[in-house]
């Protein structure tokens, strides 16, 4: 297993390619004696069994089937055409390991062609003639990754290699060489730091010298070999020795793995006269595979296969021994041994250039060194219970030493010895389970993750680091940072602010988490799984993919995202676009020197509103995507949030992708729970093409509500307050034909006559000039207005009767399709003459006026009115209490309306005033009956029209301004009911009660309605319905009183039942003492 040379470098150092002499080597003089060999040749240095060929594939033959494995020939360049060949494994993507005798010549910072020293490549190709060739030539020493070849710029040996006692190979025999760039996609090996204690099965590979044992080493051809064989022994050199040719003072007592190269024949077929060698050293059978090494396989792997759940390395190559003269290295009978990693494991991680470095929970900053702490290497191992574990040892490492565990067989056929049994041998000692602590090792803390590359020269030692942020926290980054590998998973952000620069020389890979690049990330292949991607600034890998992953241009603002390479957006990606009017989200993939910036879409594209920006408009298009490569594939899926009504239609183009927003129908979008909403939602709807600007700030703000926030936000377009002042106007009506209806069968009984009655309460009108602004004579009026007067004053000829009525109201109603409650204050004064104009008949006219203001419980909305009344009525007694009765009323109102809309971010103020005509006519019949004393009940029924309109107007105040062509109702309506009044004697008290209760059915006619246009855009008219669409209710009105002397008491009441539009309850009780 020589460190073979092409040329050979020196007769003296090295066995090349052929047979080397063996001194005082005796041999049997009979034929039929089997003797002992008296002598070996220990060599640094895949040759095969004769039935297997060392030129093919399996299974015939042993050529390796797979190109690339991670093991791979070193070659060191000696000058002068003369190149020295090894082996050796990768085991982390910057080091392979090999062993020393190969470089251990010269010293170690003498070697890397950067910086002026010996040249040294590792290539990773089963066949690396090619690379190689390139490498000593035209590629000036370059590492070229597209043939797997990598230039070496750093080398660590074992000094313990170079004592007297190793021979430079038999002791310590251990290096690792740093390659000038990350090795990516090759496999790299774990390495095992516990002894093996029983034989095992082994796989062996190299460049080396190839062969069958028939023909010996037969050259080396830079193709890689695999075999397999059994690691026979743990024991020494002189553990061997001292079997076969007896005792021998110490000189190479440190442990070896060791296996033999067994005949198929056995040791039955030994016959060292006859050139049949192998007198079976280490007892056991020949393997189907059987091979061993040669030269140019030395610093090759040891690979247990079978022993645990992966293949591992336990050794490298150092060299093999033959025991006869006339016998060739590398046939059967020879054997090769390996130095054990568990002996040198410390000086390994020491000298291990490749950190993997993990950030700590919490924010911090890159620079921070106390943030970071080195993490245990993915292919150190050891054996716990059998079974590998990721961790380092718990005891010391024992170096060239003898006192470690040993087993094995060492024999002369049959006469053997257990090197178990073995003085030396040393049960493995056992630790407190907690690894040991190296210093630049796992565990270390204290740095920042930023390479170094080598500069043996000037004692500058490499660095490489694979970053890791998976604890829960944030790294930010703001100067130029560069390493070799980068993970980011867990619930980690980070955060590359806008000076920050982060190289990362192989991959990037979010698993989950958070990535933000305001500044620059570069790296090779990067892929997002899951998380998120945003930034401002630029990402620039060979390509990006992106899983199940978000990727979003900018943060809180819209902004310009770079992708510098070519893009892939899979299946479960989502591509998050904000959109503001004058400023959105832009992701601009870009090509470069590798690549032409394609951008291949799939997945999800999802729009949303930008939350710093003036809202996206109707019929905008957004540019939110280029490629500079071309876009090829669509987005499996388009979708928006927080855009409303807006719609986006997504359009291709060779290089970009446009985003247009289109507003889809309002009434549509409302769905079944339009009412008036949906009025507005369609007449917008039918304005938007011709109309937009006139109504810009409206479709601006609703465009982009939710169904619930649109509803609401047209249902406040609504007039409402129109309501409110026909509330008003209803009430202030209702006033004065309650005082005449009431009258109408009190006309009926002829006790009228010659009375001027007072109802309600004209004298509380005195209290709108006080200070207290007319509240307490409101409350007075609010009580008298519902008891029974008991008043009248003067006398008035014979045949002349009247009344005065007046008031102050302050109170509230429910009303409306809101439900809300209004605040209403008014007052009013009536008077009304009648006159017996023939016998059982009595005429009368009436007139009357008022004044009032009305302020829902709704922002600042207002309504005032001025209402003039008269009427003319009349009775006709009929005889037996019955009488005929009827009434007609005009009114005239001037109402003032103010009220406030809004857009839902801007408020309107918006006012107009507008003349409302009333006409009513009623007639009633029914029958006063004496129920005691002077006590009458009054059936009744009666049908009556009435009919009111607004005259057009026009509101001012800006864009939601209404135009309101009509708004006018019309029914004829029957009542029936009852009234009771009159006066009782009870004892000294005096009952006085007036009630009346009435139902009241909408028969025929039209309850209601308003047609509005708005007033910037007149070209749809909307039809609105009135608050007063009660088709049936019932009213109760009056109290009575109670009188003794200055003593009164006095209760009153008024409901309309089953009104569900418009509710004016009101109930009183009153006691007075007269002084």
């Amino acid at each position: 297993m020589t460190m073979a040379s092409t040329p050979a470098r020196t007769a003296l150092r090295h066995v090349l390619q052929g047979t080397a002499a063996l001194g005082a080597i005796a041999l049997a003089n009979s034929a039929t004696a089997q003797e002992r060999p008296t002598g070996v040749e220990n060599t640094p240095g895949i040759v095969i069994r004769n039935d297997l060929n060392p030129n093919t594939l399996p299974p015939t033959g042993v050529l390796d089937p797979v190109d690339i494995t991670g093991v791979g020939q070193v070659t060191v360049d000696e000058g002068d055409g003369f190149v020295g060949l090894c082996t050796g494994t990768l085991i982390n993507p910057r080091t392979v390991i090999f062993a020393a005798h190969c470089v251990n010549g010269a010293p170690a910072d003498s070697y890397g062609k950067a910086t002026g020293g010996t040249g040294i490549s590792v290539g990773f190709k089963a066949n690396n003639l090619p690379a190689l060739q390139q490498w000593l030539g035209a590629g000036n020493y370059a590492t070229n990754a597209a043939n797997a070849l990598y230039n070496v710029e750093q080398v660590w040996y074992d000094p313990r290699s170079t004592t007297p006692s190793a021979n430079s190979f038999l002791e310590g025999d251990v290096a690792l060489a740093t390659l000038d760039a990350p090795a990516t996609g090759i496999p790299t090996w774990t390495m095992l730091f516990s002894p093996l204690t029983e034989e095992t099965h082994a796989v062996i590979t190299g460049y080396g010298n190839r062969g069958t044992s028939a023909t010996g080493e037969a050259g080396i051809d830079f193709r890689r070999r695999v075999a397999e064989n059994m690691i026979s022994v743990l024991g020494s050199l002189d553990d061997r020795d001292d079997w076969l040719f007896g005792p021998a003072p110490a000189s190479n007592p440190q442990s070896l793995y060791m296996s033999d190269f067994d005949s198929p024949a056995g040791q039955a077929a030994y016959n060292s006269a006859a050139g049949r060698y192998d007198f079976d050293l280490f007892d056991g059978a020949a393997l189907p595979r059987e091979g061993t090494t040669a030269g140019g396989d030395s610093g090759g792997p040891l690979i247990a296969d079978q022993a645990f759940n992966k293949p591992v390395v336990v050794g490298v190559l150092s060299g093999g021994s033959r025991f006869f003269a006339a016998q060739k290295f590398s046939t059967y009978g020879t054997h090769s041994f390996y130095q054990p990693l568990f002996l040198f494991w410390d000086a390994i991680v020491a000298n291990n250039s490749y950190v993997y470095a993990s950030a700590k929970a919490g924010a911090a900053d890159w620079d921070d060194a106390s943030h970071w702490i080195q993490d245990m290497d993915p292919n150190y191992a050891i054996t716990v219970n059998g079974q590998l574990v990721n961790s380092l040892p718990d005891t010391p490492a024992l170096g060239v030493s003898g006192s470690t565990v040993k087993f094995g067989s060492v024999c002369f056929l049959d006469d053997c010895t257990d090197l178990a049994d073995d003085p030396e041998a040393t049960p493995f000692p056992t630790g407190n389970g907690t690894p040991i602590y190296i210093v630049g090792g796992p565990g270390t803390t204290n740095f920042v993750p930023n390479n170094v590359v080598a500069n043996p020269t000037l004692g500058v030692k490499a660095r490489y680091y694979d970053v890791t942020l998976a604890a829960a926290g944030l790294t930010s980054l703001g100067t130029t940072r560069t390493i070799d590998r980068l993970t980011v998973s867990g619930s980690h952000l980070l955060d590359v602010r806008n000076t920050g620069q982060l190289n990362v020389l192989t991959d990037f890979t979010q698993w989950s988490g958070w990535s933000n690049v305001d500044g620059l990330l570069r790296s090779r292949e990067a892929l997002i799984a899951t998380g998120t991607l945003t930034g401002t600034g630029t990402i620039d890998p060979t390509y990006l993919t992106v899983g199940a992953a978000t990727v979003s241009p900018g943060g809180p603002i819209a902004a310009t995202f770079t992708v510098k390479g070519d893009l892939i957006l899979s299946s479960g990606a989502t591509l998050a676009i904000d959109l503001g009017q004058s400023q959105w989200d832009r992701l601009v993939v870009q090509g470069d020197t590798l690549n032409t910036g394609i951008a291949a879409l799939g997945g999800t594209v999802a729009f949303n509103r930008g939350l710093m920006s003036t809202a996206p408009r109707d019929g905008q298009s957004f540019v939110f995507l280029t490629a500079t490569g071309g876009v090829n594939g669509t987005f499996a899926n388009v979708t928006a949030t927080s855009l409303g009504l807006l719609q986006p239609q997504v359009i291709y183009a060779a290089n970009s992708v446009t985003v247009k927003l289109q507003a889809g129908s309002m009434a549509a979008f409302l769905g079944k729970s339009g009412g008036t909403a949906g009025v507005f939602a369609s007449a917008l709807d039918a304005l938007r093409g011709k109309h937009y600007t006139n109504l810009y700030n409206l479709y601006g703000a609703v465009d982009l509500m939710a169904p619930e926030q649109m509803a609401s936000t047209l249902r406040g377009l609504n007039p409402a307050i129109m309501g409110e002042s026909r509330a008003l106007q209803e009430r202030q009506s209702t006033v004065m034909l309650s005082a005449v209806t009431d009258r109408l069968s009190m006309l009926g009984t002829g006790d009228m006559a010659g009375k001027l009655s007072i109802v309600g309460t004209p004298d509380a009108l005195g209290g709108l000039t006080s200070v207290d602004r007319g509240e307490t004579a409101a409350r007075s009026s609010s009580v008298r207005a519902l008891l029974p007067s008991t008043m009248s004053i003067g006398n008035l000829p014979e045949k002349v009767s009247g009344f005065i009525s007046g008031g102050f109201t302050n109170g509230s109603a429910g009303y409306g399709v809101r439900g809300q409650l209004n605040g209403q204050q008014s007052w009013y004064v009536g008077m009304g003459l009648e006159m017996e104009v023939a016998d059982y008949t009595t005429f009368g006219t009436a007139v009357g006026f008022s004044e009032g203001t009305s302020r829902p419980g709704v922002g600042s909305d207002e309504a005032d009115t001025r209402v003039s009344q008269i009427a003319v009525y009349g009775s006709h007694r009929l005889g037996g209490g019955a009488y005929l009765a009827g009434l007609g009323m005009a009114e005239q109102t001037r109402t003032g309306l103010r009220r406030e809309a809004s857009t839902g971010d801007l408020a309107y103020r918006l006012a107009g005033s507008a003349n409302i005509s009333r006409y009513a006519a009623r007639a009633e019949a029914g029958v006063n009956l004496e129920v005691g004393q002077k006590l009458t009940l009054t059936p009744r029924v009666s049908f009556g029209y009435s009919s009111f309109a607004y005259t057009p107007f026009r509101e001012g105040g800006g864009e939601l301004a209404l135009q309101v062509d009509r708004m006018s109702a019309a029914t004829f309506d029957g009542r029936a009911g009852v009234q009771f009044a009159g006066s009782a004697q009870i004892g000294s008290w005096t009952l006085v009660p007036q009630m009346t209760a009435d139902y009241v059915q909408t028969l025929a006619g039209n309850r209601g309605s308003m047609l509005v246009r708005f007033a910037a855009a007149p070209d749809v008219a909307m039809l609105l319905p009135l608050m007063n669409g009660d088709a049936g209710y019932g009213e109760v009105r009056g109290g009575f009183r109670l009188v003794n002397g200055p003593v009164e008491f006095g209760a009153g009441v008024e409901s309309r039942i089953g009104r569900a539009l418009y509710r004016d309850d009101r109930a009183v009780v009153d006691a007075r003492f007269r002084f």
